[in-house]
C-alpha cells in the first residue's frame, strides 16, 4: 500500500500532507510545467499565510479568490 501511494505521489496524481492525509491533486492546464506549478504553489502558500494573517478564514480566502477570478483584480479598487 505504501509503495502504491509513493508511486502515485511521484506521478503527481496525489499529494501527501504530513499529519493530514493524502489527497488527489486537481488537474491543471496542460501549458503549466511541473516546475511552474511548484513555483506557483510556493507563492500561493505565502499569499494564503498573508491572508490568514489579515484575519481571513478558509471560507473568506475561497470567497476572495472566487470573486477575483470572476470579476478581476480591481474588484476592491474602491475599498480603503
Amino acid at each position: 500500500m505504501h509503495r502504491a501511494y509513493r508511486d502515485l505521489e511521484q506521478a503527481g496524481v496525489v499529494a501527501g500532507r504530513p499529519g493530514i492525509g493524502t489527497f488527489v491533486v486537481a488537474t491543471t492546464s496542460p501549458g503549466a510545467t511541473p516546475e511552474q506549478l511548484r513555483e506557483l504553489s510556493v507563492e500561493l502558500r505565502r499569499w494564503v499565510d498573508r491572508a490568514r494573517g489579515a484575519g481571513l478564514d478558509e471560507e473568506g480566502i475561497a470567497a476572495l479568490i472566487a470573486a477575483t477570478m470572476d470579476v478581476g483584480p480591481d474588484i476592491f479598487s474602491g475599498a480603503q
